[in-house]
């Protein structure tokens, strides 16, 4: 063999043994700090900035060699813990004080644009989970309580501006599914129309033959499921509602919120109306046209009734006993008691 090929063979290989070497230090690390941390320790690890970067963590139908597949799996088998801790976290956000809730809010932020760096399958559906947990909870605050406060209105300002965009999702798809889709120059965010046709290009490639923003008769929607296989329709069906949330229902109600800061906590369609203007736009997002809500008024009325009616703590989903039964996460009273 010409020795010119055996040299650029052999840095290959030392490239590959020392990629391998940097991967299994970066598992040993995050196993170390996952696997034996309280969640809110592994909190503070994300905040003040860990020493190895969480990877592209693919699904478990993911097609990769052995050594890479077996990595994964050892990735969503600590993603699987986090969810644990996560789950029990969130419950103990409902009743804090505003000052603490902030503080422990920034924290999952913080983690949640660690995750967000590498948009693959695993990290994406993590970003979900922190992101559907502050959903239920700042909207609870805002439709049951009244004003709100500069630092809210911050906080909400931050979950906005990384959550991760329509490109980053279809990132993640190609990832999944390499070389099973190419849609060229269709993949274009569209303007003024909050990417609709984008949306459509890619919900047309997951879920054919099912109208935009509703889920298919397959898809599967609480987090532990999604994690232990490949629901990539679900994961986009979730992706949507939260966009909805995060881009038009909450800046909705903070819009009232801090246009009638005397306002009572409890608030009506005729309220939203009153103060917003009946044909006041909502901020857009990937649902606002699919489900009808592209005025402020309305938008702010689904995010109290979804408060109302328990759906937005069953959105939270992680775990299917909680989709068959919303129900279990209910705020009573707007306090931050289930029934």
């Amino acid at each position: 063999m010409n020795r010119g090929v055996l040299i650029v063979c052999a840095c290959f290989a030392a490239c590959g043994a020392k990629a391998g070497e940097v991967a299994d230090e970066a598992l040993r690390y995050w196993t170390e700090q996952v696997g034996i941390r309280p969640f809110e320790e592994v909190l503070l690890v994300f905040a003040q900035g860990p020493t190895m970067e969480w990877p592209a963590v693919h699904s478990a139908e993911y097609q990769a060699e052995r050594e890479i597949a077996e990595r994964d799996a050892s990735y969503r088998n600590l993603e699987a813990h986090l969810l644990g801790g996560l789950q029990a976290f969130e419950v103990k956000l409902r009743d804090a004080p505003e000052t603490d809730f902030l503080s422990r809010a920034d924290m999952l932020l913080d983690m949640r644009d660690r995750f967000a760096l590498h948009p693959a399958y695993a990290n994406l559906l993590f970003v979900d989970a922190i992101e559907s947990c502050l959903v239920a909870d700042i909207g609870a605050r805002l439709a049951n309580q009244s004003g709100v406060s500069a630092e809210m209105l911050a906080l909400l300002a931050r979950l906005e501006n990384g959550h991760p965009t329509l490109d980053a999702f279809w990132e993640m798809v190609c990832g999944e599914l390499p070389g099973e889709y190419a849609v060229g120059d269709a993949w274009q965010e569209d303007g003024d129309s909050g990417g609709q046709k984008s949306l459509a290009t890619l919900w047309n490639v997951l879920m054919p033959g099912i109208p935009i923003g509703w889920p298919g008769p397959e898809t599967r929607f609480d987090l532990e499921t999604v994690l232990r296989t490949r629901s990539l329709d679900g994961m986009l069906f979730r992706f949507v509602s939260l966009d909805t949330f995060i881009r038009s229902l909450l800046p909705s109600m903070a819009r009232y919120r801090h246009a009638a800061p005397e306002a009572p906590p409890r608030a009506t369609y005729a309220d939203f109306k009153a103060v917003m203007g009946r044909e006041s736009l909502a901020p857009v997002s990937l649902g606002t046209r699919p489900w009808g809500m592209e005025r402020a008024a309305a938008a702010a009325n689904e995010l109290v009734s979804s408060v109302d009616s328990g759906k937005i703590w069953a959105r939270i989903a992680f775990s299917a006993s909680q989709v068959q039964n919303g129900r279990e996460y209910r705020h009573s009273n707007g306090s931050g008691n289930t029934n």
